[in-house]
């Protein structure tokens, strides 16, 4: 194993633990350095791809990508200058940005072999099934008597984001085994496992997240002749899961509601759910923001000046209260006052404005279409192609439910899928041009020699008399 796919590994074994609140708790001040671990090994693991860039001079890199790129990094430098944001907040901003990158450079330097992308995600799942154990524990153990599933995590920083990362896994999964790369029995045994924490955690937009990603995988994979069965039993299976998360919510959260109530779960989505989005509070307050409110106070607030609209107030610029002073931004009360971070829209309005929201849904929309090329081949590359094609699909429903930004799990294998899908897209496409040019080539007929004229024909081999 080169040395490359040894810091991919622990680049990603160490996002899926960075973040668990009980193990820093446990850890003090020695959990300043797991914090910091994902960073670290992600520069590592930039310095070995660029080594290895150096002596492969090969880069299955997508102009696009490239254009884009380079002009939202263009986009962030400018609003920092008009936000005159300081130098610690905007090296701030950019780690929490770009920090994960050298994931998405990765497939695009070198190339994984099907076993070698098989044996990672196998890895990947394997920490995916330890948040069963984990979320138990949390549940019957540490927090036995909380009233709130919020609690309930994993090795994630929070409930919400666990369960966004076990669905889109599960989603893969779906796609794995409808492509025949895994079995159904296997399919059968992992997903209920993935999914249990997301039973006993009260995330409630599971419920939501799951039927988009199971329709997605089965809409995407079949022919029009086969689609409606595959529809119908995500669907059958969608509803089989929603009612198992309704009987959980009012087994483990019998304070939900009133007492006496039955099915808590689909009370809240008829009577509370819209304002738990929308609170339409004149003035906001900590905690108090709802998920449209946030998006909603952040272009109010951004209205009152029109470049800022655009531009944002800078990243880095709206950091989290207990971030370092020499790196905290300017508008760092607007953090947890407006509700900041409350959903990835939000966050992102924030930091950038309107055209950073813009661009991430644009490069959401290209890594979708790249997907959509790869998809419907027969390769183990086009059943991760479809699995990402769920995952695609469900992040800007996920944007509006959490903040996504500031999650290493989310960021590590999304950036590293996406590179993976982009990649091979540019590598198939080489091949295909390729064997057409050969192809071309060999059926080019003779054409006869003028005399005393010696005869070209580009690309066909002559041979003398």
């Amino acid at each position: 194993m080169n040395l490359l796919i040894v810091l991919l590994y622990l680049t990603t074994a160490a996002a899926f633990v960075s973040q668990s609140v009980d193990l820093n708790q446990v850890l003090g001040p020695a959990g300043r350095v797991l914090k910091i671990s994902p960073d670290l090994l992600a520069a590592m693991l930039f310095a070995a791809t660029m080594v290895w860039l150096g002596r492969t001079k090969s880069l299955a890199m997508p102009g696009k990508y490239l254009v884009l790129g380079v002009i939202l990094l263009l986009h962030m430098v400018v609003g920092a200058i008009i936000n005159q944001v300081s130098p610690g907040a905007f090296v701030w901003g950019v780690r929490v940005y770009f920090a994960f990158i050298p994931l998405f450079i990765l497939p695009l330097v070198y190339r994984f072999s099907d076993l070698e992308i098989q044996r990672y995600l196998v890895f990947v799942l394997g920490l995916c099934l330890m948040q069963l154990p984990v979320a138990l524990y949390q549940r019957i153990f540490v927090y036995p008597y909380t009233p709130t599933g919020d609690v309930v995590r994993g090795t994630f920083q929070s409930g919400a984001i666990m369960s966004i990362v076990l669905v889109m896994a599960v989603g893969i999964m779906l796609a794995l085994q409808l492509r025949g790369k895994i079995s159904l029995k296997t399919l059968l045994i992992v997903a209920p496992i993935m999914l249990i924490p997301t039973l006993i955690n009260e995330t409630k937009g599971t419920v939501v997240l799951l039927p988009i990603v199971l329709t997605a995988v089965a809409f995407f994979h079949a022919e029009a002749a086969k689609r409606i069965k595959l529809l119908f039993i995500s669907g059958i299976a969608s509803v089989m899961f929603i009612l198992t998360f309704t009987v959980a919510y009012d087994v483990y959260f019998p304070d939900r509601g009133n007492e006496g109530d039955s099915f808590k779960l689909i009370k809240f989505f008829t009577d509370e759910a819209l304002g738990d989005l929308y609170k339409d509070l004149e003035e906001p307050k900590p905690g108090r923001v709802g998920r449209v409110d946030s998006i909603l106070y952040a272009l109010q607030e951004l209205d009152k000046d029109p470049v800022k609209v655009a531009v944002g107030l800078g990243i880095g610029n709206v950091s989290h209260p207990e971030t370092m002073d020499f790196v905290k931004g300017e508008y760092g009360d607007l953090y947890e006052y407006y509700g900041a971070a409350t959903t990835t829209y939000a966050s992102v309005l924030w930091t950038t404005g309107v055209m950073g929201v813009l661009f991430t849904l644009l490069i959401l929309w290209c890594m979708y279409r790249d997907t959509s090329y790869l998809r419907n081949r027969d390769s183990y590359t086009a059943a991760i192609a479809l699995g990402f094609s769920s995952v695609a699909i469900c992040l800007p429903v996920a944007f509006l439910y959490k903040d996504l930004v500031y999650s290493n799990v989310a960021n590590v294998l999304g950036l590293f899928l996406a590179g993976y899908i982009v990649s091979e897209r540019v590598r198939i496409q080489q091949n295909e041009r390729s064997r057409m040019a050969s192809y071309i080539v060999k059926r080019q007929p003779n054409r006869p020699l003028n005399v005393g004229k010696p005869a070209s024909i580009p690309g066909v081999l002559q041979t003398r008399n």
